[in-house]
Formats: C-alpha cells, sequence, structure tokens
C-alpha cells in the first residue's frame, strides 16, 4: 500500500474511534461534528433518517452505555470516499430497557475542506 493510502486509512480508523468514543460518552456535539448536514440514514427499522433527527433521537433515548466496543471493521476507499463495516457490540439501557447485542453499520464518510464526515449510514441488527 502506498503511504497516501495508509495515511487515509489511519484518518478514518480515527474518525471511526473518535465516533464510538463520542457515543459512549454521550458527547453530542462530537457526534455532530462528524456527521455532514446532508447525511442520509438507513435504520435497522427501514426508515430513512436526516441528521437532525438521527441526532435527536440520540438524545432523547437517554442511554445508559455499560459497553460498547467495535468488534469488527473494514476500510475500502475509492479517491475522497471511504466505506466502513463495522459491526458494534453494545450493552445499555434506555427507560429501563435493556438493550444488549450487535449491530453492522455501513458508514460512508467523504473528505471535505474541513475533514472527513459521514454523509451516509445504513444498520442492521445481528442480534
Amino acid at each position: 500500500m502506498d503511504k497516501k493510502i495508509n495515511k487515509m486509512i489511519q484518518e478514518i480508523n480515527q474518525c471511526e474511534e473518535k465516533f464510538l468514543q463520542a457515543f459512549r460518552t454521550s458527547n453530542v456535539s462530537v457526534v455532530e461534528e462528524l456527521i455532514h448536514d446532508e447525511m442520509v440514514y438507513n435504520n435497522a427499522t427501514g426508515d430513512v433518517v436526516s441528521k437532525k433527527a438521527d441526532i435527536e433521537g440520540f438524545k432523547a433515548a437517554n442511554l445508559k452505555i455499560e459497553k460498547v466496543d467495535c468488534v469488527e471493521r473494514e476500510i475500502q476507499l475509492f479517491e475522497d470516499t471511504a466505506i466502513v463495516t463495522t459491526v458494534i457490540y453494545l450493552k445499555a439501557s434506555s427507560g429501563g430497557h435493556l438493550i444488549e447485542g450487535k449491530t453492522r453499520f455501513l458508514r460512508i464518510w467523504k473528505k471535505f475542506n474541513n475533514g472527513w464526515k459521514i454523509i451516509g449510514v445504513a444498520s442492521v441488527n445481528l442480534g
């Protein structure tokens, strides 16, 4: 692999870790910073969600996270765009209900003048 590709993979891994850490700590401002304003999210229930709706849902869930880990990650690069497939294990509670299991995410990152931003997401629950 050439240096440019290695650097891009390193940047994407750093963005993914930053996003995951923000999720772990419920840091909404960092989550908002990493998501492009025009992001589209096809969630695990089949709904198409905007950035605004995704952030509002994140805030409203008021998750009490016990554990969240990335158990798998693959990155494919296409010039200024990266497709990341990842599996996240989450153990948390929301409104007294236990949430536990794995979810596969497909996140599309695009490099803009102000850095990498998530422009598309899809997820499916793995159980």
